[in-house]
C-alpha cells in the first residue's frame, strides 16, 4: 500500500512536468501491479486464518527473492542504496504461500534500506543457500549501524520498529516465517551492520523422499 501510495503521488508531479506517455504508462503499470499484490496478501492472509499448511504450493526461491528485490527497487534507488544479490547456481524449492514469503523478504529489504539511510556506504546484500539440500537459509544483510545485542529478540516484538510504519513489520515476518516451517533471527553482520536470517524447510517430493529413505 506504501508503494501504491509513494507511486500515486508521482503521478501528478510527472503529469505536470510533461513526463512522455511511456513513463507515465511505466508508472500505471506499476501501481496496478502492487494493487495485485495487495490483493494476493489479503486474500493469502483470510486463507491463513481459515486454512493451514495444506494449502501451501510449491514457490521457486529465486523467483521470490527477484519478485521481493523488484518490490523494493524504486524506494532502494531513491534512498541511493545498493542491493546486491548472490545464491548458490542450484536452490530446492519450498512449500507455502509465494505472496507471504516475499512479504517476509520485502519487510527486512526495506527496514534494511532505512537502515543503511545516514550511512557512508549504503548497500545491502542478499545471499541464499541450500544447507544440504534439506533446508533454504536466506540472509540479508545492511551496511547501518547494526542492531544492540540486547535488542536482537525485542526488534521482533510488535511496535518495535522505527520509521514510517505501523512497527508490526518483523513480528508478522516472525510469525510468518514459523507458519511456514521455519525461523527468522538477526544477528551482527560479519563486517558491519546487521543480519537478518531466514531459514525454510526445503521441499522434498514425495517420490525423493522415499529414495532417500530407501538409501
Amino acid at each position: 500500500m506504501s508503494a501504491i501510495s509513494n507511486y500515486a503521488d508521482a503521478l501528478p508531479r510527472m503529469l505536470a512536468a510533461g513526463e512522455p506517455p511511456s513513463r507515465i504508462s511505466t508508472l500505471v503499470r506499476a501501481i496496478r501491479t502492487q494493487a495485485s499484490r495487495a490483493s494476493t496478501i489479503i486474500t493469502q492472509a483470510r486463507e491463513l486464518v481459515g486454512g493451514g499448511p495444506d494449502t501451501f504450493r510449491e514457490c521457486d526461491v529465486l523467483q521470490v527473492i527477484y519478485s521481493s528485490i523488484e518490490m523494493t527497487e524504486r524506494l532502494a534507488r531513491a534512498a541511493d542504496v545498493e542491493i546486491r544479490f548472490a545464491a548458490q547456481s542450484t536452490l530446492p524449492a519450498c512449500r507455502g504461500h509465494a505472496g507471504q514469503l516475499e512479504q517476509i523478504l520485502v519487510n527486512l529489504i526495506g527496514n534494511a534500506i532505512e537502515a543503511v539511510a545516514d550511512s557512508d556506504i549504503r548497500a545491502i546484500r542478499i545471499h541464499a543457500e541450500s544447507l544440504e539440500g534439506r533446508a533454504l537459509r536466506i540472509r540479508v544483510a545492511d551496511s547501518g549501524p547494526g542492531v544492540p545485542a540486547d535488542d536482537l529478540q525485542a526488534i521482533f516484538q510488535a511496535f518495535r520498529s522505527g520509521g514510517d510504519g505501523m512497527g508490526m513489520g518483523l513480528a508478522v515476518s516472525r510469525q510468518l516465517a514459523e507458519y511456514h516451517g521455519g525461523q527468522l533471527w538477526a544477528e551482527p553482520d560479519r563486517e558491519r551492520g546487521a543480519c537478518f536470517v531466514l531459514d525454510l524447510p526445503a521441499y522434498i517430493a514425495s517420490s525423493d523422499a522415499e529414495s532417500g529413505a530407501a538409501s
